[in-house]
Parts: structure tokens; sequence; C-alpha cells
């Protein structure tokens, strides 16, 4: 198939062309003809629009995954580019004294932890206090002044309170475009109160990137809580943000909450525009068991309603309990959120099984209920590291679990992220005794890599209704997995998608849809296969979207299993294991003819092996010379994209599974003659 790239084309080598032959009029009429359908493919973006997926507004490609350190991630002058060293980098150099450029002085405040001293009058660079928690409830006077207060720290501070008493930023956003995999146009506070690394050798390179500059919050071990925000006695605090510090060994069994920071409980009100980035985050919670209050994030936060809290690009090492968990306050006319996690790397280490009783030795990166909405999860690595610990080895989510969607929590992106070794990715469950008067809506799974080769049982994503659920306001409704990469080598592997969702009360509203993915793995029991629909509720899901998937690797086993027979199953374009079998409504395994004429579906669809770029290790790219799901499947109304961003279609059809197969015309070097740059 042919190819045409208008802005960036790629490159493949091939020494198939001679010099000679590129040189025929035949083939110099044909690149001229090349050249003519170029400009008229390159034009019609002009000429027509297309239809975007709602849940992603960015039209960019997919960012980088992970925490990348640098030097300076600030925007003091709110254009919306990180670093610029003469307008973003000079906050913190202890010389400064408007930093954003903005006219106004701010109340800027030094503290060493080393070699401060909390006197009166201290806070210059030249006399800089000695704790964090002197400088903010003593000196640091809030917004009224119209400057904000920037806390500019160095040393190593062991615990000293370092707590936030209700002193917000000065009111303002800035507002970034949505880009990439974000879903919403973000609000950022202009003018916040800061709590930052102290440049002290003046070279615009912050901590922890630069290694002569030293910022650290030391919990010692035994230190629940490096910072509080929101406490009932102040109420909640708005315009903050915090960069360029490190973290490290917060830690405690007892019943308070436990982490790196705690949005707070009790205090009713509103804590709006809290920014986090560029943050070294170590051993928070390392081998504590899972209980509530063990929390790296805390956002369970009674009466106080959350709005545009973000945290981007931080490392958060070896982390136990829980990464954030919440029960957010608000209403159903007062909702939480947007919260944002973006450009993580997280890697888990928990109270080991034996250590712990079975539901304490596990860990779960975020679950939040009550009335929140829009939570994204981009952009990020997280691994489970279950060799390098002994979670509870049965048992639902207990073990490693990624995201818990529960009671209450709607529009949900979790885009572009890489997954390894956890035994469930996703969980969307109800506990109605929490909130029952919304149900979880709108969960988007797309453009995720998951790789599990762990010996513990693997689900990707399990729907767990049974917990509660009365009525169809207590349930899942909307859940779409699309674009997603999944290679599972674990013997225990169970389900790609597990939906066992209903309500006992009335019928089951929502839709699964699962569409453009690729399922590579091979599930252990007769019950088990890449889709298991099942579940006890009176009134179960009736409606299934499956298509242009790729369920493959079997070996042995189901494609697709279910229990019963939903009324609008809606499947067709996908290829199935030509090892597997198929079981509708729990009847014994059939073959592809007899699962058509079971299901009215998968008219289109076909059993085949794809050919992949490297699947032993986990790359379930498609080659260029696979023949079974190349070209093969239909067009999707607003899914545009591959988990690469590469755009749908590239050929004679849509390919099936997540990868849309590129094909280059040109590579470099044509010009000068390079016979090994030739398609």
């Amino acid at each position: 198939m042919l190819i045409f790239e208008c802005d960036q084309p790629k490159v493949r080598n091939n020494s198939s062309l001679s010099p000679a032959k590129r040189d025929e009029p035949v083939f110099r009429d044909r690149v001229t003809l090349y050249l003519l359908l170029l400009g008229l493919v390159c034009a019609l973006p002009l000429l027509t629009t297309s239809p975007v997926l709602a849940s992603s507004v960015g039209s960019t490609p997919f960012a980088a995954r992970g925490y990348a350190s640098r030097a300076c991630g600030l925007d003091l002058d709110d254009d919306n580019v990180l670093g610029e060293p003469e307008d973003d980098c000079r906050v913190c150099d202890g010389v400064t004294a408007d930093p954003d450029g903005d006219g106004i002085n701010e109340d800027i405040l030094y503290i060493d932890c080393d070699s401060g001293n909390d006197q009166p009058g201290c806070g210059s660079a030249g006399s800089p206090c000695k704790t964090i928690s002197h400088a903010w409830n003593t000196i640091a006077d809030g917004p009224g002044d119209g400057a904000e207060d920037i806390l500019c720290f160095k040393g190593t501070c062991t615990p000293d309170a370092a707590q936030i008493p209700g002193v917000s930023g000065v009111a303002g956003t800035r507002t970034r475009p949505a880009t990439g995999s974000e879903a919403r146009d973000w609000r950022f506070p202009s003018n916040p109160t800061m709590l930052i690394g102290w440049d002290a050798d003046r070279d615009g390179d912050y901590p922890p990137h630069d290694t002569d500059d030293i910022a650290v919050l030391d919990g010692g071990g035994n230190t629940p809580l490096a910072i509080e925000m929101n406490t009932g006695s102040t109420g909640p605090v708005s315009y903050v943000e915090m960069a360029h510090f490190t973290a490290r060994d917060y830690r405690t069994d007892i019943s308070e909450n436990a982490g790196f920071i705690d949005f707070g409980q009790g205090a009713s009100g509103s804590s709006d525009y809290i920014y986090l980035h560029d943050l070294s985050l170590r051993n928070i919670n390392k081998d504590s068991p899972k209980f509530s209050n063990v929390i790296a994030f805390g956002a369970f936060s009674g009466g106080t309603v959350l709005d545009y809290v973000a945290v981007i690009n931080v490392e958060l090492t070896d982390f136990g309990g829980y990464m954030s968990r919440g029960g957010l306050g608000g209403s159903i006319d007062n909702v939480s959120g947007p919260i944002r996690f973006q450009n993580l790397t997280a890697t888990m280490h928990g109270c080991d099984f034996g250590a712990c009783a079975a539901s304490e030795a596990s860990i779960t990166l975020i679950k939040y209920w009550n009335y929140i909405s829009g939570i994204e999860f981009l952009d990020s690595k997280v691994d489970g590291q279950l060799s390098d610990w002994n979670p509870n080895p049965t048992g639902g989510p207990a073990g490693t679990l990624g995201i818990n969607p529960a009671q209450c929590s709607q529009d949900w992106i979790i885009r572009n992220n890489h997954w390894t070794d956890l035994k469930i990715v996703l969980a969307p469950t109800i506990s109605e005794s929490y909130c029952s008067t919304r149900s979880i809506d709108d969960v988007v799974f797309d453009a995720n890599t998951v790789e599990m080769s762990s010996d513990y049982f693997a689900f990707v994503i399990v729907v767990d209704c049974n917990g509660g659920g009365s009525s169809a306001s207590s349930t899942v409704e909307d859940l779409t997995i699309s674009n997603n990469l999944v290679w599972i080598e674990s013997p225990d592997y169970l389900a790609a998608v597990r939906d066992y969702c209903g309500n006992s009360g009335q019928p089951q509203p929502g839709t699964t849809t699962i569409i453009g993915n690729t399922f590579h793995g091979q599930p252990r029991l007769s019950t088990t296969a890449h889709i298991v629909v099942g579940g006890s509720s009176n009134f179960r899901k009736q409606s299934f979207d499956i298509k242009n998937n790729i369920f493959d690797g079997i070996g042995n086993g189901n494609n697709i299993y279910t229990a019963y027979a939903p009324s609008n199953w809606n499947a067709d374009f996908n290829v199935f294991d030509p090892n597997g079998d198929f079981h509708w409504n729990g009847a014994a395994g059939t073959n592809l003819a007899q699962w058509r004429s079971n299901t009215g579906g998968d008219t289109n669809s076909s059993r085949c092996e794809p050919r992949y770029q490297d699947e032993p290790n986990g790359d379930l790219h498609l080659l260029s010379s696979d023949s079974c799901a190349q070209d093969e499947g239909t067009a999707i109304p607003n899914l545009n994209y591959d988990i690469d961003s590469d755009s749908r279609s590239q050929g004679s059809g849509w390919d099936i599974g997540a990868d849309e197969l590129v094909v280059e015309i040109f590579g470099d070097g044509f010009e000068s003659g390079d016979t090994s740059s030739w398609p």
C-alpha cells in the first residue's frame, strides 16, 4: 500500500532497487505521478475535516512516557513554554526579586535546612530560615498584598511539619490547550504560592536534576507525612505550585494519613489549582501495609472539593499502600475535578504476604469515589515489580492494582501508559453503601501497552458491580477499551477484559466498547478467555460493541466466553486465534461458524495468525508482510488514530488491532544515489 506523509516521512532502508532502475523512464513517470498525488493528498486536510474521538481533544502525537529529569520545568511568564532561561528559571536564585517579570516584587523566603536559623527577620538569601514550617506558618502572608509567597529551600530537611496553614497564592490562571493524550485544556495557577528547590549556584539548573543543589524532605523512615494542606482549622488552600525537590522515606503504620502530601480532611470549601511537578519521591510508604490512610497523594478530603489538581513529571520509586486515594467532597451539583496525573514513572513495593494480612499485602495506584469527574492518567510508566516483593498471590484486586474507579466517579481517561507486571490494571467497582446516586460512567482505556510476565494471576480490566448496585444509578455504564497492545506471558492469565457488571433492580444501561486492540496471551482455564462476560446480577449488561480486535496466542482455550446471551452483541472484523474456542451463553466450545450463528455477528471476522515485529519480547506491532490483519478491518467513526498516534487508515482498509501499519515510499539518500535507501 502507498503512504503519503506530508510532515515528517519515516525512513525504511531497502536495497532492492538499483540506480539504473531509478533512471528508467517508467520509473520517472511513477515518481512524477507520486508527487502529483502527494500534493493532492496533503491538500485534503485544507478542504475537509475529520471527526475526533470525543475524549481526545489533542491533535499532536502522544508524549513520551514517564518521568524525565529536567533542569527547569517552570513557566513563570505563563506562555506555556517551559524552562526558558531568562523568563522562567530565575526564581530562587538568591538575587531576582521579580522572577515572573510582572512588575511586582514577590515575597520570596529562603530556607536552609542545614545551616539556617529560625530567628526573627530570617528569610533572605543571606539570612535564611531553618525550617519550612517556620517560614510558611510565621512569615508567609498570603495573597493580600498582590505578591505571591515563594519559598525556596535547600539542604536536607528532617521532619519539621512542613504544613501549609492556609496561605493561598494570588488568584488567576493560565490555560494550556490540550495536546497529545490530554482530554481537556488545563488551567494552571499563574501567580501561586510556591515551594521550590533553591538554585543556590544560580545556573538555572534546579534539583533534583542539578546534583550540585540539594533540596530534600527526609522523613527518616518513621514520619507519616511530608506536607499537609487544607486542615480543618485553616480551611482550603488554592493556587499552589511545588516543584524541583526530593521527598524520601516517609512511612508509618499508625492510624493517621501517611505519605508525601495530604490535600486535607475536614475542611469545607474548594481547593483549586494545585500544581506539583518535577519531583523525585522515594520510598514513600515502602513496605507498608495497604491501610486506607497509607497514601502518597492523599485526596481523602472530607468536605473539600478539589479542582484542577495536576501532578506532572514525577518520579515515584518504591511506593506502598496507595499512590492516591480519596472519597472527595462535593455533591451531585458540585463535583470535584478535573485531576490529572501525567508523565509519572512509578514502581510499587508494598508489604510482603505473610508479613501482612492478605488484604494488606497489596498496592493500588489510584482509587477515587464520590462526586468527582474528569480524572486523567496519561503518558506514564507503572511497574508492579512483582519479582521484587511478595504481594497477596490470590484474590481479586488484592496484590497490585492500577486504576480503581469507584462509585459515583465519572469521566476517566487512562491513555498512553505502559503497565508492567500488575495483577489488574483497571477495575471499575461498585460499593453502593458509599454512593448510590450516580453511576460510574465514561471510562476510557486507550492506547496503553500492557506487559505481564509474572507468575501471579493476571487480568487487564475487571468490571465488577456485584458488590452493590441495586439500581441503574449505582452501576458501571459506558466503558471504552481501544488501541491497546496487551502482551501477557503469565502462566495464570485469566482475561484481558472480564465484565461482570449489572445491577439487581433495573435494566442495565451503558455499553462496553472494545475496539482496535491487540490481545496476546493464553487464558489458562476453560471458563476464561481474552473477553469474559458474566456476573450474577439480576440485570446484567446487554450492550457490547467488539470490532477490529486481534485475539491471539491462545494455544488452547477461548477467544471469547459469555455466561449469558447479551441482547445487543455487535461484533465484527475481528481476528481470532485458530487454536481458540468460543463459548456463548455458557455452552460448550464452538467453532467460528457456530459462533457466527449463535451471536449473529463476526460475519467479516477470520481465524488466522498475525505477524508481529517481535512477539516473544512483547512488540506486537505488525510486520509489513502480515496478511492476516493488515487492511482487513472496518472504519470506526471518531477513532482516527492508533496506539502510536498514526492516522487510520494507511492503506486500502483499516488494519485490525492496535497498530496501523505505516509503509513508506521514500527514504533518505535518494538524491545522493544511495542504493540502500529505496523501499
